[in-house]
């Protein structure tokens, strides 16, 4: 694939002595063995790219094995994040079998998909894809799918939300596309602009809250899930709406360690795990300082009546909005508040359900302070 809002391409001039970046067997058994080591009860093993499943099916094969040998007891969660073109009946009975998330990178209808998601010989790929949908849906693989927002795609939330549970999508994630050329700071032709995503994920929770039955949710929309959960005085599940950041790292094909996926750069290497305990790169001051970039808010988010909600938003986004060296305002910040406004009855009205249903009901958090 040679999908035009990849941000992630241009991550091989990194490693350029090595045409085809693949990760060794021995950088993969210590890689596994020292997340299992350090990882606690629940340690999570999260496969992406470029595109994972280029490393064949033996590979994760090998990971299952590994995890297998080296596990204490721990119950250890996979997920695999893919474009979908190589998944076939092999894949798609492995992923079943040891209960991995996929999440299926598709763009709603085809010619929504194809605009961007083409393969490197200018080839569509909706086609494909929908067959790995179909494929992984007959053996009951637990998949979602992810949906990139570009500038195309704002003006169609409802035909996109429709398409996707028209073929059994109950779970989504609507991605924005926005990238800023490092060299002008000029916005990328297919960046949504700072208000587009909130209106189009307004108009998707409109159509998100035509499917509740018994007044709740029939489908799982990922952003309004991260909500829903604040609200009831949980942990964000998503990164863009804690605290501090450094929840997870990125493991390079050859062990180079980097803080974040959006931060694979040479001033957040944090190290490699051939050579240094992953303990040791994830307790580093380096790492600490990443993890508390997010804490420095400009006054207008020190301010704001939302900042318990998102915090700031994600330090790719602040970044990107004001030059990649300082910390900005979210490029999204006022569609952050759009949304906000727009889902906050409901999701007021949804937390008395679920701590009614958890016995708790009568909780309370405290809004606008730090928990």
């Amino acid at each position: 694939m040679a999908c035009d809002y990849c941000f992630y391409l241009k991550k091989a001039s990194l490693y350029p002595d090595a045409k085809v970046h693949r990760m060794a067997p021995g950088v993969q058994e210590e890689m596994v063995r020292q997340i299992l080591a350090y990882g606690g009860p629940t340690p999570a093993f999260a496969y992406q790219g470029g595109e994972p499943t280029l490393m064949g099916l033996d590979y994760f094969k090998r990971s299952v094995e590994l995890q297998m040998r080296f596990g204490t007891g721990q119950n250890v969660a996979n997920s695999i994040q893919t474009n979908g073109i190589l998944i076939d009946e092999k894949w798609a009975a492995f992923l079943a079998q040891y209960s991995f998330l996929v999440g299926l990178s598709l763009d709603g209808p085809p010619d929504l998909h194809d605009k961007h998601r083409l393969d490197r010989g200018g080839a569509a790929s909706h086609e494909k894809v929908k067959r790995a949908w179909d494929i992984m849906r007959e053996y009951e693989v637990a998949a979602n799918v992810l949906c990139v927002i570009s500038r195309d795609a704002v003006d169609r939330p409802a035909e996109i939300y429709h398409y996707l549970r028209g073929i059994g999508c109950d779970w989504m994630q609507f991605i924005p596309a926005v990238e800023f050329d490092p060299a002008t700071g000029r916005l990328a032709d297919f960046s949504p602009g700072p208000l587009d995503y909130g209106r189009f994920m307004c108009a998707i929770f409109d159509e998100w809250k035509k499917d509740f039955r018994d007044g709740r949710p029939s489908a799982s929309v990922r952003l309004f899930d991260t909500l829903l959960s604040i609200y009831c005085g949980m942990a964000a599940p998503s990164c863009t709406f804690r605290q501090r950041c450094g929840i997870y790292v990125v493991v390079e094909h050859n062990g180079d360690v980097y803080s974040c996926d959006f931060f694979v750069e040479p001033k957040w290497k944090l190290g490699n795990l051939m050579e240094n305990s992953l303990r040791t790169l994830l307790e580093s001051p380096k790492q600490r300082d990443f993890a508390g970039i997010k804490a420095k808010l400009p006054p207008p988010c020190t301010a704001c009546e939302w900042r318990w909600l998102c915090n700031g938003g994600c330090p790719k986004d602040r970044m990107r909005s004001c030059g990649m060296d300082q910390i900005g305002i979210d490029y999204f910040c006022d569609s952050y508040k759009m949304i906000f406004e727009k889902t906050k009855d409901t999701m007021e009205q949804l937390r008395e359900v679920v701590l009614a249903e958890r016995g708790m009901q009568g909780a309370s958090i405290q809004k606008g302070r730090e928990k």
